[in-house]
């Protein structure tokens, strides 16, 4: 099924404004994290128009809900404020034509209807094979296409500009290196089991880890034989210190 994304568009600001909405604020002092968006007067427990999240002050997410659910188009924006990903909803599904915006400024883009890419610059990963976890069972394989961070590789970025914190031991010893962070990924695209694949001593492996945390849960799934599978990603984030 074709879905008319523009005419969706259209549509729904004129169902919005059909309804008396309020608009919240989610914001916590001791949070990072500021949510602005809308609900229905008559139910606020449901979420109806648009939605933004700011963190350190930036927007890093805008967005619609149609009946608590996600809908229309959805953006994500990383370092210096440039778009970092565009997706599609209908009723909470998603659809259409996803793009990622690299941080070298190349765009992917990935069909949801058969979770395959459609225009994408093959990467060393994506011709490795991944660990696949079944159960207590681990097996390896090239994966269709691995796991994939929804935000999107320059939201990535931001938060490791904005919340890296050099440990002052690996500063006094001129410690520097890559440390590599390993995370799975369920079927159903959410992210658990952070840890550290390879360390780099001195606290830098500790901080590597403290900061994937912070990374939204918004995942698509690693696909092999055309099926989604629990799976291993792993990415490096790297630590240098100026001359």
């Amino acid at each position: 099924m074709k879905y008319s994304l523009p005419v969706l568009f259209i549509l729904l600001p004129l169902s919005v404004m059909s309804q008396k909405l309020k608009k919240v604020s989610s914001d916590n002092p001791r949070s990072t994290i500021k949510e602005i968006y809308e609900v229905l007067k008559s139910d606020t427990a449901i979420k109806q128009g648009s939605y933004k999240k700011h963190q350190w002050g930036r927007l890093i997410t805008e967005g619609y809900y149609k009946n608590n659910k996600k809908d229309s188009i959805w953006q994500e924006y990383g370092y210096a404020g440039k778009l970092s990903s565009k997706r599609y909803y209908k009723d909470g599904v998603a659809v259409g034509v996803w793009e990622f915006y690299e941080w070298n400024d190349n765009i992917d883009k990935y069909n949801m209807p058969g979770n395959t890419w459609i225009d994408h610059k093959p990467a060393v990963a994506d011709t490795l094979k991944s660990a696949i976890i079944n159960g207590s069972d681990t097996l390896y394989a090239v994966l269709d296409h691995p796991a994939v961070y929804v935000p999107g590789d320059r939201r990535q970025q931001l938060l490791l500009v904005r919340a890296i914190r050099y440990p002052a031991k690996a500063k006094e010893n001129n410690t520097m290196g890559k440390v590599l962070i390993a995370v799975t990924v369920a079927e159903h695209g959410h992210a658990t089991n952070y840890r550290i694949k390879k360390n780099v001593k001195n606290g830098l492996g500790e901080e590597a880890l403290r900061v994937a945390l912070m990374m939204d849960d918004d995942w698509l799934p690693g696909m092999l034989n055309g099926k989604p599978v629990r799976s291993e990603y792993v990415f490096p984030i790297s630590f240098a210190l100026a001359e």
